[in-house]
């Protein structure tokens, strides 16, 4: 990237916007972006693939749960692409439950009788994901650009005409509240704000009811130690977040196991 093409990419930013890009490092030009709000946390990966496709994978604020792949297969043989895809993505699909893969897969995704096309939805939708858009996003009538989802929360909106390209603009929206992280409730004593002169007193003024009875002498001596750790030690309510990390039973030998039973698949 030179000077010039920066300077275009930055006009092409509108203010309060910025860009997440991975450029092509084989030729001059081309590459995969996503323009975004700045007030939105979005961090992307570049990790390699040996796919014959350009991806990004992308991660929203922690407070979503919205999780995608961005993507572009040139045309090109097709034979082996749906099995890559699914290996690659498999991790990314199964650690969020609004995970989006969308792009241009130089697919007709609407010819149901294409072996090439039913294998890869069929790769995907064991993964949970469907195809969302149900319109021609090429101007041929072609359907190549789709949206994959298995949430109930994106849903495709419609597609739009660009006067500078041959594909046309595909709208979708997610609908989800943002994740304000709930906390469970978690009481706790100052325990260590207590003199010895202070527990000392209030046990010696405070003394359980004495009776016969094992259970009541029982309830009552609970309820005696609870009425002096009150006026001792009130109890605090403390906030604690809700575990978000990524499922843990997914793990690397899991993703191994699965590449090698869908090797099995295909002898």
């Amino acid at each position: 990237m030179n000077a010039s093409s920066a300077s275009d990419i930055a006009i092409a930013i509108p203010d309060g916007y910025k860009i997440a890009r991975k450029d092509r490092t084989n030729q001059v030009g081309g590459g995969i972006a996503i323009i975004f709000k700045s007030s939105i946390n979005v961090t992307t990966s570049t990790e390699d693939t040996p796919l014959a496709a350009e991806l990004m994978p992308i991660h929203t604020d922690p407070r979503t749960t919205l999780r995608g792949t961005l993507i572009y297969r040139p045309p090109g043989p097709r034979t082996l692409f749906s099995e890559s895809i699914t290996d690659f993505i498999s991790w990314h699909a199964l650690a969020s439950p609004d995970f989006i893969l969308l792009g241009d897969l130089n697919f007709h995704l609407e010819q149901n009788n294409d072996t090439n096309t039913t294998t890869l939805l069929a790769n995907l939708a064991n993964l949970g994901l469907k195809q969302l858009v149900n319109t021609p996003t090429h101007i041929a009538g072609h359907t190549l650009d789709p949206i994959f989802s298995a949430s109930n929360h994106v849903s495709f909106s419609h597609s739009s005409e660009i006067h500078w390209t041959d594909h046309r603009c595909v709208h979708f929206t997610f609908r989800r509240k943002t994740l304000h992280l709930r906390t469970q409730p978690i009481s706790r004593r100052p325990w260590n704000k207590i003199s010895t002169e202070q527990l000392l007193s209030t046990l010696n003024h405070n003394q359980p009811t004495i009776t016969s009875d094992a259970n009541n002498a029982a309830l009552n001596l609970t309820q005696w130690i609870t009425n002096c750790s009150d006026n001792l030690a009130p109890l605090r309510r403390l906030p604690r977040q809700t575990n978000t990390r990524k499922p843990q039973w997914f793990t690397d030998a899991l993703k191994e196991s699965k590449k090698t039973c869908r090797t099995l698949e295909k002898t």
